[in-house]
Parts: C-alpha cells; structure tokens; sequence
C-alpha cells in the first residue's frame, strides 16, 4: 500500500485532485458571492452630507411613495385627508374655511340688515369656488402649494376657531390657528412654520395672498357696476396705493412696512392687517393673475430656520362694511380705503357734518337736505355779490343795446369795422365783453368742487348703503328707479333759465341755453345716487328762492 502511494506514477493522480479540490473551492467562492452576497455598507445619513457639503437645506424635497408617518403629510399620503369646509359664525358674519391651505372659502353677511350685500358680491366676498381663494399662504417651494390639504386638529364641531396642520416631508411644520375676533367682521389668525429636522431649512418667499374678482357685473352706486368696480389696495409706510383690478396686469410692489393691503369696493373691504407680534412684512404687491382676477400679495420676505426654531405670521382679517364705526376699532389706518378722489380736502368735513346730522335727525335723506341748506346759507353772501353784479350788467345793457343797433347800421356791410366800432362802444361805457358770461359761469366753477366733493362724500358713504328716504326710494346709494328726482331737476332748471334775463346773449345762445342745459343736466342725474340727485333738487329749489327774492336778477344756478 505505502509501495503504491510512493511509487512515481501515483503522483499524477494526486496532482488532479489539487486541481480538482481548488476548482471547487473557487466553485463554491463565487457560487457564494453570487447566491450570499454580502450586506452593503451603511449610507451616509443626511446631517453628515450636509456637514460635509456645509450648504442648507432648502425645504424642496419630494417624500418618496407610501412613505406616509404619523403627523407628517407628504406626496404619497395626501390622499388620506379628506376635502373639508369648517364654519365659524359671530353675530356679524359666517366665515367658512377651507382645510385646502386654510383658506376663506365663503363670507355671508348676517347682520345688521342694512349690510346684507347685494347678489354678485363674489368680488369681496368668495363664493363657494375653490379658484383664488383668500388668505392662501405661499413658501416659494415646490412641495407646499397654497391649496394643499391640511389636517384639521382643532375639534370638529368648534364654531369660534379651527386648527389646520401639515408637517412635509423634510420636517417643516406648518400650522394655521383661525378664530373669530372680539371685533365686528373679524378673524385673528396666526402661521407658525416649525422647523422640526436638525438641519436649517430655508424659505425664498413667504407672503399670504388675498385675490379678489374683477368682475363688474355687481350693481351698486353710480352708473350700475361703477359703484362696483374694484381697487387692489396697498397701504403702508410707502403710501396709499390704489389700482383698479382691472389695471393691475403689470406686478407693482410697494416696499416698506405695512399697515394693511386688500381687496376694495365701494361700500365693501376685505384686508388683511399685519399683526405687531409677529413677523415683519416687508412689502405689498399687486399683480393680475388672469383678465378676471387680480391678486394682492403681503411678503414677509426670505426666511431661514434653524433646527427646532419657529416663525410666526400674526394677522387680522377684516371683511365687511365699510363702517367707520367697524373700520377704526381693527385699525385707523383701514379708514384711507375710503377714497373721497381729487377734492377729499372738501368731502372729508362734508362727510362729517352729514354723519352729524344725520345723527340727531337718524333720516338721511332729511340730513342730506338739511346739510344742503347749510351749504346754500354759506355761500349765501357770495351768491348775492353776483346777483348784484348781474343786476347791474343788466342796467348797462339798457344802454348798451342801443348802441350796438346803431353801429350795425353805420356798418352793414363790413364786419372787421362793425367789430371795432362795437369794442370802441364798449370800452366807453366800461363794459367787459365777457361779463355777460360771468354771472353764468362763475357760480358754476364755485359750486362744482363742492358739487363734486358731495358726490364723493355720499358715494363712498357706506352708511348709505340701503339707506331709505321715503316712499319709493328706498336705497340713497342707488339710482331713483323711476327717475322721478331727475326729472324734477330737468322741469325746474328749464323753468329757472326761462324766468332769466339773459343781459349781453343773442338770442340764439338763449335758445341753447334754455334748452339744452336742463337736457343736459338731467341726463346727468338719471343714474346717480338719489343722494346725490336729491342735494341737486334741494340746491336748485335754494337757488329759485333766492332768485325771486331778489326781484328775478342773478342768473340761473345749475343744479349743483
């Protein structure tokens, strides 16, 4: 046996069997590595390739499918909240909230009575249309859009408040908290963002957005829907910036602190007021997001937080009446949403004498006639001063006129001397050729800026809003639907220009001006505010008065 084993030829058999034991050593290597691979080396976490790179972390990222925890609310899980409207009622107004972002989703006035909005007032208030709601927030990230859903936290069946909350999937957590305020037409309202990952989370743009309709479809005021057109407003240390909706396709920011921005209508506000606790808001910004739709944006700007910090955005809704008696308790700086135009220098103490008035007397109807009168009594003395000069024009002409028919005899056929001669007469007498003219056009230039002052006072004068006079005008902020105050504009004007002496106006510019100004005039006057038509009426009644008490000198007074 052991012959065998050392024999020469047993070496070749021991040989193949090295071999053969080394190919299935290597057989069974890679059989393993391909069959029992081994595990792979932990990954870098993302605190450590943050550390490494030293960058922040910009809240961008998408969370990947089915990866839905506890509290955190990403892409793949936002299917599970469910699309709900939370009602918060005071005994002024019904708010309801949206969990889409934690927008207003509707505002219905309920009271007083007087205030109850017109159909179509969608501009101010939102319908039940999920497109352009107010009070969205924007982050200037991809993963957060103002209309996504929000898990509600708060109690169902609460009526004063509502909580919303998301958490992304990076770790910031964004929470709404809305609750009715003390304060008529009211909401307080604060956004906390939370940073609760271990890594700076930065955020480009935060601002809370407050779209409004342009549509002018809306009755109100003057001419049908003018006294519903909008103005985007902004107002701040920057100024009071006004834009008509309609105008604001071109984004205008203002720069600056700010006191308020929002949506404008003529009796109607609904602003958003920065709160002083919280953070800052750098600028206001007005911007068109389609033909139909314009938009006013409030940015507190670029904002970074650290691991575990917080930021909050403070703010109060209104949405109501512009009342002054609702506007200055949430802030005085919500008063310059009343625009009174060019000749506010006059409409202002108009305005609050007619508030004063109106006061005792609780008619105002009775108060704007009354508020008239005192007008009248006012320019009483300069009134007089021209029925004298009128007076007097027209003793001159007396003289006058003779004169003249003498020259147009001495000089029928040549006009340029006629012409001479006539200036020559009159320049004897003291006689200024546009003097005719005056006792016309004097009165009117006086009385158009309180003309227009009044217009703007009771126009922008909420309290007129469904204010009834008697009998068939039943709103002093809407046309009189039967045209009855205009009318009796028109009737008595013509009357008044009739009874006039016309001193130094041929007969020609009579008939135009006995004719067409009360036409004129009252086309004017048939869709204006009653208000406005009825101080017309008491102003020319004052005018007739005065006129007849001064023996039918002076020269007729346009109804203004």
């Amino acid at each position: 046996m052991s012959g065998y084993l050392n024999s020469p030829d047993s070496q070749a058999p021991n040989g193949n069997r090295l071999m053969l034991v080394a190919v299935i050593a290597v057989g069974l290597m890679l059989v393993n590595q391909v069959f029992f691979p081994p595990p792979a080396p932990p990954a870098p976490t993302q605190e450590t390739a943050s550390e490494a790179s030293g960058a922040d972390v910009v809240a961008n990222d998408e969370p990947t499918e089915g990866s839905a925890q506890p509290g955190v609310v990403g892409e793949g899980s936002a299917d599970t909240i469910e699309l709900v409207e939370h009602t918060l009622t005071t005994g002024s107004f019904e708010v309801g909230i949206t969990n889409a972002g934690g927008r207003i989703r509707s505002v219905r006035i309920l009271a007083p009575e007087q205030y109850l909005p017109r159909p179509s007032m969608a501009a101010v208030f939102p319908e039940a249309d999920d497109q352009d709601l107010p009070f969205g927030i924007e982050l200037g990230i991809e993963t957060w859009q103002p209309d996504a859903l929000m898990q509600v936290v708060s109690p169902p069946d609460a009526t004063d408040h509502i909580t919303l909350q998301r958490q992304l999937a990076n770790g910031l957590q964004i929470t709404r908290d809305i609750r009715t305020g003390e304060l008529e037409y009211t909401l307080d309202a604060t956004v906390t963002l939370t940073n609760q990952s271990a890594d700076r989370i930065r955020l480009p743009d935060v601002s809370v957005l407050l779209p409004g309709s342009v549509r002018s479809d809306t009755s109100g005021g003057m001419l049908g829907g003018y006294g519903s057109q909008l103005q985007t407003i902004c107002d701040g240390e920057f100024g009071t910036r006004r834009r008509h909706a309609s105008k604001a396709d071109e984004p205008r920011q203002n720069l600056g602190p700010v006191s308020f921005g929002g949506i404008n209508e003529t009796y109607f506000l609904h602003a958003l007021v920065p709160g002083t606790d919280g953070l800052p808001a750098s600028s206001c910004t007005v911007r068109g997001l389609d033909e139909d739709h314009a938009e006013v944006s409030i940015s507190h700007g670029d904002v970074t937080l650290e691991p575990q910090q917080s930021v909050t955005l403070q703010y109060r809704v209104f949405a109501g009446p512009k009342d002054r008696s609702f506007l200055e308790p949430v802030s005085p700086d919500l008063l310059r949403s009343l625009d009174f135009g060019w000749f506010s220098f006059l409409a202002v103490p108009i305005r609050s004498v007619l508030l004063w008035i109106q006061s005792y007397v609780t008619n105002w109807g009775l108060a704007i006639i009354l508020l008239t009168l005192m007008l009248n009594v006012v320019l009483l003395p300069m009134r007089l001063s021209m029925y004298k000069n009128s007076r007097k024009m027209m003793e001159m002409n007396k003289i006058l006129q003779p004169r003249l028919k003498e020259v147009e005899k001495r000089f029928p056929n040549d006009p340029m001397k006629k012409a001479e001669e006539q200036q020559r007469v009159m320049r004897e007498l003291g006689i200024n050729p546009l003097a005719g003219c005056l006792p016309m056009l004097v009165p009117m230039l006086i009385q158009m800026p309180i003309f227009f002052a009044m217009f703007r006072a009771i126009l922008s004068s909420t309290e007129l809003y469904n204010a009834p006079f008697f009998a068939w005008i039943v709103d002093l902020s809407q046309p009189d639907p039967y045209f009855v105050l205009p009318l009796l504009i028109g009737a008595l004007f013509f009357v008044q220009q009739k009874s006039m002496p016309t001193p130094g106006i041929d007969n020609q510019q009579v008939l135009v001006m006995q004719r067409m100004m009360p036409i004129i005039f009252t086309g004017l006057m048939l869709f204006m505010p009653a208000g406005l038509v009825l101080y017309s009426l008491i102003n020319t009644i004052v005018a007739i008065v005065q006129q007849k008490a001064l023996g039918g000198g002076g020269s007729a007074v346009p109804p203004m």
